[in-house]
């Protein structure tokens, strides 16, 4: 089974979203834990500064960004949760 542990700064970066992208991120959550993989997700490994996370689609411009802890997807830290634009701009 799937363990989630949450860093502060994701916490903090989740408080700050508004109530509709808090749900959005609780939604690509729940889709995660049950398929890692679903399509709507677009599970990809990231590049440059953030070499070793992968990301996950929360909804069109929102990102959750994730490090599994071992690579049969049984610990997972999420670490932030950002636009896009933010990671990569």
């Amino acid at each position: 089974m799937m363990q989630l542990i949450t860093t502060k700064k994701f916490w903090k970066m989740y408080l700050k979203l508004n109530e509709i992208d808090q749900k959005r991120v609780d939604n690509a959550l729940e889709i995660f834990i049950r398929d890692p993989f679903a399509v709507e997700l677009n599970n990809h490994w990231l590049k440059w500064g953030y070499k070793g996370h992968r990301s996950i689609n929360a909804w069109f411009d929102l990102r959750i960004i994730f490090f599994e802890e071992k690579e049969v997807y049984e610990i997972i830290e999420l670490e932030k949760v950002w636009s896009h634009s933010e990671i990569y701009g």
